[in-house]
């Protein structure tokens, strides 16, 4: 339950508001109601299928990012770090590619996923192992944070995970590991 709380409020930032869901119906919604009961599989696979219908939808494309976060998010709770980088590089990689995007809400919501994406990223990227890419990771949300509030200086969440992430990035580079500081 504690895990499910925090995986809801994770895609509490992720989901579409109601009113762009219904332009797709039920098949839609059933996508966002699987989201928020924690099974972003079926949220994957019905969104995939819209994909097909739909190819150029944005909201469509924006829909698989979350579910693959979520999907992500959950298979790094349940210990399949595997996986769970995996989903959450798509899912960047995937938010990414909508920063351009011509659907105001999901320009809008694409950068700040984006940069919530890179920080889950490196909160499970290994300090000492994977030190340079954990590093770039915290970069990255840095400045996908950075970017949401000059857009929204009014985003609060932005502002809230920038402060968070900088501290974690300030801490990291003021701590390097043994082989990190002889370099």
């Amino acid at each position: 339950p504690k895990n499910m709380r925090r995986l809801g409020c994770l895609f509490a930032l992720l989901i579409a508001p109601a009113g762009l869901a219904e332009d797709f119906g039920p098949r839609f919604e059933k996508g966002y109601a699987a989201l928020r009961g924690g099974d972003p599989e079926t949220a994957l696979a019905s969104f995939n299928e819209l994909l097909t219908e739909t190819p150029d939808s944005e909201l469509v494309r924006y829909s698989i990012a979350a579910a693959e976060y979520g999907k992500g998010v959950k298979d790094l709770e349940a210990g399949q770090v595997e996986s769970g980088l995996a989903s959450l590089n798509k899912a960047r990689g995937d938010f990414e590619g909508l920063l351009g995007a011509q659907t105001p809400f999901v320009r809008e919501q694409a950068g700040f996923a984006s940069a919530n994406s890179a920080a889950q990223l490196a909160k499970h990227y290994n300090e000492t192992d994977q030190y340079n890419e954990r590093v770039e990771a915290l970069q990255k949300a840095v400045a996908g944070y950075e970017q949401v509030i000059e857009t929204n200086p009014q985003h609060a969440a932005a502002a809230t995970n920038l402060n968070h992430t900088r501290y974690l990035l300030k801490k990291m580079m003021q701590n390097p590991p043994e082989n990190e500081k002889k370099s």
